[in-house]
């Protein structure tokens, strides 16, 4: 093994440590559900939504998936409830306050879908904002399979539509922009990533503006208009 893979390899290692970490108080918590699948378990932890604006909310879903070997995979999601009568720009600022991927999601949807017709009308919007695995705990490779069944059982009946950026987290540190135009494994992962969560978890391209630019991702869940192209640069206007 190559310096380069090698230290690819702890940078995953620490990324599924800081997940694991972030989510101790998770670990604690009672699940909202659980559900088996041969020797391997789902696990769901639901938390209260909490108000970022008037009529604007959001909380944090974790699912777990644990095999005969532990703890293999961890996802993290966070659920934005927003009246539908509100602008999308009034959403943008409240996903502005929380967090830089808050503020990339909610451009993402402001770019894709108008306000006459926004995904808020049909239901919850879903940021799948961060999944690690461990794969020698995932030794038959089931973990993103059943992470994808936890999706359709969690999110299927009251959202509408699931985002996420397919980002190795071992690069996180680097930026996006760097390794993309310089680093040849960098680009190779995430084309990897691309793939496969568009083959296990349905997942469409972004097509155009900052969602394609930087690799996001795309899926109905009880519905979801198509995205109608929209000529916004980064955001609305502030």
């Amino acid at each position: 093994m190559n310096q380069k893979a090698w230290n690819i390899r702890v940078a995953r290692h620490k990324a599924w440590e800081q997940i694991v970490t972030n989510s101790e108080h998770t670990l604690s918590r009672r699940p909202t559900w659980r559900q088996q699948h041969g020797s391997y378990e789902l696990q769901c932890v639901r938390y209260a939504y909490f108000e970022e604006l008037e009529y604007i909310s959001s909380r944090d879903v974790w699912i777990r998936c644990y095999s005969a070997n532990g703890l293999c995979a961890v996802a993290q999601f966070n659920e934005w409830r927003v009246e539908s009568s509100l602008d999308l720009e009034d959403f943008w600022h409240a996903a502005d306050g929380v967090s830089s991927q808050s503020e990339t999601f909610a451009t993402i949807i402001i770019e894709n879908w108008p306000d006459y017709d926004p995904p808020f009308d049909y239901g919850n919007a879903v940021h799948f904002d961060r999944l690690v695995v461990r794969s020698e705990a995932d030794p038959d490779r089931m973990a993103l399979k059943l992470i994808a069944r936890g999706i359709e059982r969690e999110f299927m009946r009251r959202a509408s539509v699931l985002l996420l950026c397919a980002f190795p987290l071992e690069f996180e540190n680097e930026g996006p922009d760097e390794p993309e135009r310089a680093n040849f494994l960098f680009a190779r992962r995430r084309r990897a990533m691309l793939r496969r969560y568009q083959s296990v978890l349905g997942l469409r391209h972004v097509q155009w503006g900052v969602g394609r630019k930087y690799g996001w991702m795309w899926r109905p869940l009880r519905y979801c208009p198509e995205p109608v192209r929209r000529n916004l640069i980064a955001g609305p206007t502030l």
